[in-house]
């Protein structure tokens, strides 16, 4: 969520937060701005999504 600010003299005021960006699935908290604030960085895991398969030795079995 996002809000905008206006920054006066003596106060400061908020606009009604809203939706930054969506997310969907499983969200880690960690993430990372870019330095020309841009761009944010995260981690997303849908929930349906398929197995890893990791095949180790890949060069063996092309020998076969």
């Amino acid at each position: 969520m996002a809000v905008e600010l206006k920054i006066g003299r003596e106060n400061i005021e908020t606009s009604p937060p809203h939706e930054l960006l969506a997310v969907n699935g499983f969200f880690r908290s960690s993430c990372a701005v870019a330095p020309d604030g841009e761009r944010i960085l995260t981690n997303q895991f849908e929930l349906d999504m398929p197995a890893l398969e990791v095949v180790v030795n890949w060069p063996a079995l092309l020998k076969k």
